[in-house]
């Protein structure tokens, strides 16, 4: 028969887990949605000039993107085009400068924002993310250039 203090260490050892378990039940939007956040107010990362916004409307409410047109590129001399994804606690606003290696290789830039990101309106979530980004996919291979 095992002794009370084993069984104490046990019992504890259980509530301890239990316990982890019941905060990342509660907490888990939290854990994997940690970056969703909004530019500050006076933003020095803009829209590079010759960047296009675009909105997508959902039933949440509007979904920005920025359009960036690679090197050459236009409706007479069109061009290959990445979507680009960015990661939690990022906004499309950190990102013009980091992808100038494919525009100036006359690749086009498409970065949209996830729902409740930045400007744009909604709750992210899994489902949202790839409903909106098949938009955009949709979208991006309808433009001319």
């Amino acid at each position: 028969m095992p002794s009370s203090k084993t069984v104490s260490l046990f019992v504890s050892l259980i509530l301890v887990v239990v316990g982890c378990i019941a905060m990342i039940y509660t907490f888990q939007r939290n854990m994997i949605f940690a970056g969703q956040r909004r530019p500050p107010p006076e933003s020095a990362r803009t829209l590079p000039e010759e960047g296009k916004r675009l909105w997508l409307d959902t039933d949440e409410g509007e979904i920005e993107a920025w359009y960036i047109p690679g090197e050459g590129r236009t409706e007479e001399l069109p061009g290959p085009a990445v979507i680009f994804a960015h990661g939690n606690a990022e906004l499309i606003d950190d990102w013009p400068s980091m992808l100038s290696w494919y525009r100036k290789r006359g690749i086009s830039v498409l970065l949209p924002e996830y729902r409740g990101y930045g400007r744009s309106a909604g709750t992210p979530s899994s489902d949202a993310i790839v409903d909106d980004f098949r938009e955009w996919y949709d979208r991006l291979s309808t433009r001319p250039e």
